[in-house]
């Protein structure tokens, strides 16, 4: 999903208070450099529209990697929900 697609989707979550992150995926695929370019190419286009952004993360399924990121993030959204019932 481009930036240019997936802007529209953000603005709505955010203008409903909706939290949300986003999920770099397969980055097994390219190198570091390449993925940390990418990755702060689309964060840089982001802070045009947005003042904070949204947690990111880095995954590959192949490797496992970002899976204990993702879920630590997903526990802690967890333990605040909880807290404000």
């Amino acid at each position: 999903l481009s930036l240019h697609d997936a802007l529209p989707i953000f603005n709505f979550l955010g203008n409903n208070g909706l939290s949300f992150s986003i999920v770099f995926t397969k980055t097994d695929k390219s190198s570091k450099n390449k993925i940390a370019a990418n990755v702060g190419s689309f964060k840089n286009e982001l802070q045009k529209y947005w003042e904070e952004l949204p947690p990111t993360f880095h995954t590959s399924a192949s490797q496992g990697l970002g899976k204990e990121e993702i879920l630590a993030y997903i526990y802690s959204l967890n333990d605040e929900l909880v807290k404000k019932c």
